[in-house]
């Protein structure tokens, strides 16, 4: 039995683009059924009455342009994937188009980038079964930026300091580094390769770039929802950064090579973005899971397997990958719990990070600790199975003294 076809809606205002856009798609129409519209009201109105997987707008039009009618579909369509077409004609415009949309594609777009862009959306959409939380993540167009660390980057941009130093600031916090990346990974920038290091990244796009992004205010979201839901995004960043830092010091230690590294550190600091989006989204239902976990003494993330059909991990996965971060990346975060998967993989990203993310949880947990007389993990067990039992010593003394968090 065929799959059915996935819709992708594209609107402009410009019957031959269209008309375009529909030659060059022509060879995929088994897999893809094109749909097109000539207007946001247009297509809003298609909208109500036919599922669509991915709509890919125009930024310019009369009446209702392209980020009006993504930010109308993130409403009433959330589990719609969403793209903007731009030249760019403006860095408020690029910006504006950060907020609402999961992809920024150039325009015109070379044919190979767009339908690799569209082929990566509609295969995203198989990772996450469930329609519910794929809303849940694709209706978010905001994460939350911790405090402080925001007004060390203000502030740090306000006196022109290095975009070494920004960058390194960026890193420790997922919510910035993630808007960063997702920034300089868009198909709009067509870069050779996926970007894993948020300090390149900021080097890359650049001062006024970066400041722009940092000070728009659509771009990060209130902590109101994650505080209600139980969540301390300190905690959390200590947690984050700790697993961030180790992860990549595994890779070092075992020699492995310098992608590697970035792919472990970035896959550490947003291993918990699933967090992020329930605490946001459904703050009400995390904070319960929380407290069953603890009641029953069990893993938080088998609550969610049964609760919700899916770990934190693969929530937080599927809003990443709709952004446009790396794939390495995203399959680490997605899987960091699975230690079948870990030990399939061999030492690499994802091992690192699971293993990583299983020490710190001893000691700079990103909920407060279940119970202090909880047997702890058998870490010795899998660091040999994963061929790193030498280092296992150094990095559990390495965890120890960051058991505060990363500083």
């Amino acid at each position: 039995m065929l799959a059915e076809a996935r819709r992708i809606l594209f609107v402009d205002d410009e019957p031959q683009v269209l008309q375009g856009l529909q030659r060059m798609l022509r060879p995929y129409r088994n897999a893809w059924k094109v749909l097109v519209a000539n207007s946001g009201a247009e297509a809003l109105d298609l909208l109500q009455g036919t599922p669509v997987d991915v709509v890919v707008s125009d930024m310019r039009m009369p009446k209702m342009d392209g980020i009006t009618l993504l930010r109308e579909v993130a409403v009433r369509h959330p589990e719609t994937i969403r793209m903007v077409l731009t030249g760019y004609s403006s860095q408020d415009a690029f910006l504006k188009s950060v907020g609402p949309t999961h992809q920024v594609l150039a325009k015109p777009c070379e044919a190979e980038q767009l339908i690799s862009t569209l082929e990566r959306a509609v295969n995203l959409r198989e990772t996450l079964a469930s329609p519910a939380l794929r809303s849940l993540a694709g209706g978010m167009d905001a994460l939350p930026a911790l405090p402080d660390l925001y007004a060390k980057v203000v502030a740090a941009l306000g006196r022109d300091a290095s975009m070494h130093e920004v960058g390194g600031l960026v890193a420790k916090d997922p919510g910035m580094a993630t808007r960063i990346l997702q920034l300089v990974n868009s198909a709009y920038f067509g870069l050779n390769r996926p970007v894993a290091d948020p300090i390149q990244a900021v080097s890359y796009l650049g001062v006024d770039l970066v400041r722009g992004l940092i000070l728009s205010a659509h771009v990060f979201s209130e902590l109101g929802p994650a505080k209600a839901a139980g969540l301390s995004l300190e905690r959390m960043q200590r947690h984050s950064q700790a697993v961030a830092m180790l992860a990549r010091q595994m890779i070092i230690d075992l020699d492995g090579d310098a992608v590697t590294r970035d792919v472990a550190y970035l896959a550490g600091l947003l291993h918990d973005t699933g967090y992020l989006v329930l605490g946001a989204r459904q703050p009400k239902l995390l904070r319960g899971l929380v407290r069953a976990a603890k009641d029953a003494d069990t893993a938080l993330s088998d609550l969610e397997a049964e609760h919700l059909g899916a770990t934190h991990g693969a929530v937080g996965a599927y809003l990443l990958g709709l952004w446009g971060l790396p794939d390495a990346t995203v399959e680490a975060v997605a899987y960091h719990h699975d230690e079948a998967r870990a030990l399939e993989a061999g030492f690499g990203a994802l091992s690192a990070t699971h293993l990583a993310e299983r020490i710190i949880e001893t000691t700079a947990p990103a909920f407060e600790q279940v119970d202090e007389d909880r047997d702890p993990p058998d870490l010795e067990s899998l660091a040999e199975q994963l061929g790193a039992g030498a280092h296992l010593e150094s990095w559990l003394a390495w965890a120890k003294s960051h058991a505060g968090g990363a500083r």
